[in-house]
């Protein structure tokens, strides 16, 4: 089978919900499905070299090219998996794909050498990957990615940065943990956390905590960071004290190198 086309309903917001959707495709890829005819379903197309089915352990892999593309009146929604080998287990209810792995919708994006994931859990991981968050300009990368919960991460040897990314172009600054937990709309902390100026390590803290929620909530933020003849290279880790919601103190404790604290 070279190539398919079915209806699934629009529920697709964040990664793990394109993964429930890349699943309802590998279950029908084998037998006739046709368009939906519900207004509220939309068709996805899927594409690959060589699509096939096995009974033991029974599973579904697409493998070669492997595309997966949502569509809404004939146009591309731009919400698309793409991947050189993907596999369903029917048992284990769970997705391996390998090669190339890219999630992406018109916002976000995931790219990784290697994922396995639990749809029934919603949790699993992603190796040597990179994602991209629009909605707080967040870029992280980890050795390893461990999807821990709907909106919870444990990266291995990971880096953050709100600087925009660039292919093949060391950020501006980043922060970098040993180990690092992130919840989207929350927090992120960093264990063993080290802040670099391009890629050259300039102050290392055993523990940092980031706040990525709009509301207001002591700690942390995001160093900053200049250069200038006068001051050479500056550091400064504002933190935030909230008192209340109506009242709230930031305090700019810095480095410059040519001046000192």
């Amino acid at each position: 089978m070279k190539q398919g086309a079915m209806g699934l309903k629009p529920v697709l917001h964040h990664f793990w919900t394109i993964q429930f959707a890349l699943v309802i495709i590998f279950i029908l890829a084998h037998q006739p499905f046709a368009y939906g005819a519900n207004e509220d379903t939309l068709p996805w197309k899927i594409s690959a070299d060589q699509i096939t089915h096995q009974q033991e352990p029974e599973e579904i892999t697409a493998e070669g090219r492997v595309i997966l593309q949502q569509y809404k009146q004939d146009t591309p929604t731009g919400l698309e998996v793409e991947a050189d080998r993907i596999q369903y287990n029917f048992g284990k209810n769970s997705v391996y794909a390998v090669g190339n792995l890219l999630f992406h919708d018109k916002t976000d994006k995931l790219q990784a050498s290697e994922a396995q994931f639990d749809l029934t859990n919603q949790t699993g991981f992603f190796k040597e990957a990179t994602i991209f968050w629009q909605d707080t300009n967040l870029s992280a990368y980890a050795d390893l990615i461990e999807k821990t919960d709907k909106k919870s991460y444990h990266f291995v040897n990971g880096k953050l940065t709100f600087c925009p990314p660039a292919k093949d172009k060391t950020p501006d600054w980043s922060i970098w943990g040993r180990d690092v937990e992130i919840t989207l709309d929350d927090y992120a902390k960093l264990q063993h956390a080290t802040f670099r100026v391009k890629d050259v390590p300039v102050f290392y803290l055993p523990y940092f905590r980031i706040g990525l929620r709009n509301d207001k909530k002591s700690g942390f933020l995001f160093p900053e960071y200049s250069s200038s003849d006068r001051d050479g290279i500056g550091i400064i880790a504002p933190v935030l004290i909230n008192f209340s919601p109506s009242y709230d103190m930031t305090l700019y404790p810095g480095y410059y190198s040519d001046r000192g604290p």
